[in-house]
């Protein structure tokens, strides 16, 4: 065509279009935000920072591509809560972890498509002061229930159809580290936030651009999981550098817990600032030993 293609391309993402966000009342803009990430960052009752200044959100309207604000003097900020499924398309590739090890069951690294499907199912409101849980108090005209974990939202699911690398690891495996079933969830949990704080250090990119999941039964494997996907349609190579990086970044993620001199963890290792499940749970000693097992590291 002869017309620039500039004006039809988003320099902030490429996740298909902006959300505008507009001053209720005045109509005037305030800024915008890429479509994947609207759900999580201007929902209904979310406190949105932008050059300084507080606006509550009123109204996400994401077929229009809008959401209304107004000024908010509230020292508070939100937190959503989301779940997200993922389902394996297409597997590229298959690698075994730990090729120095004795003969026997090994943990796995895998590359190749999938689709995630992710639901912001509702927020909470916390102090910037202290991060006291507000979910009681009257002031927040969006808190229907002070005795929820959470205030409900309803909004549609966001799918991806992305790239990913995924571990799964042989209950063997888990049991030769010293993890029991009952420390399973909180040890893939914290095993893929690390992975993925680590990750830039082998590829080109933010902890943003990825996303994550971890379950201790993962539908399709039947084994523990956990899985790092590129958070753009399509994917953006981001898991390709992961999986080809892959015991390097896991030997990483183990030297990086073994080093924190935290306790039960902490933002520097196994916490997320982006987790939707909150951080919990966590198990560092858990992801540090399973770490430990899969790549042949010291023994804790």
């Amino acid at each position: 065509g002869r017309r620039s293609p500039a004006r039809s391309v988003g320099v902030r993402s490429s996740e298909g279009g902006e959300v505008e966000i507009v001053e209720e009342g005045s109509e005037r803009r305030i800024g915008t935000v890429d479509r994947g990430r609207a759900a999580v960052t201007v929902h209904p009752g979310a406190v949105y920072l932008h050059q300084g200044e507080r606006w509550l959100v009123s109204d996400l309207d994401l077929e229009a591509g809008t959401a209304i604000v107004a000024r908010t003097e509230r020292t508070v900020t939100t937190q959503p809560r989301t779940t997200t499924e993922i389902e394996i398309l297409d597997v590229d590739s298959v690698v075994e972890l730990g090729a120095n090890r004795e003969p026997g069951p090994r943990a796995t690294i895998a590359l190749g498509r999938v689709q995630t499907t992710r639901w912001v199912l509702g927020y909470r409101t916390l102090a910037i002061a202290g991060h006291e849980d507000l979910r009681g108090d009257p002031v927040d005209p969006y808190v229907a229930d002070p005795e929820a974990p959470f205030t409900p939202l309803d909004l549609p699911p966001q799918v991806l159809d992305t790239r990913a690398f995924w571990i799964t690891v042989p209950d063997q495996i888990l049991g030769s580290a010293g993890v029991d079933h009952l420390r399973v969830p909180g040890t893939v949990h914290a095993c893929e936030h690390t992975v993925i704080g680590i990750l830039p250090r082998f590829a080109i990119c933010d902890r943003w651009d990825l996303g994550g999941v971890s379950m201790a039964t993962h539908p399709e494997t039947g084994l523990p999981t956990w899985f790092v996907y590129d958070g753009y349609q399509g994917g953006a190579g981001l898991a390709d550098a992961g999986f080809r990086r892959g015991e390097d970044s896991l030997r990483a993620a183990r030297d990086l817990i073994d080093a924190c001199p935290c306790i039960s963890g902490c933002p520097s290792c196994v916490q997320s600032p982006k987790c939707g499940n909150w951080n919990d749970p966590l198990d560092k000693d858990g992801a540090l030993l399973l770490l430990a097992e899969i790549t042949g590291g010291h023994q804790i």
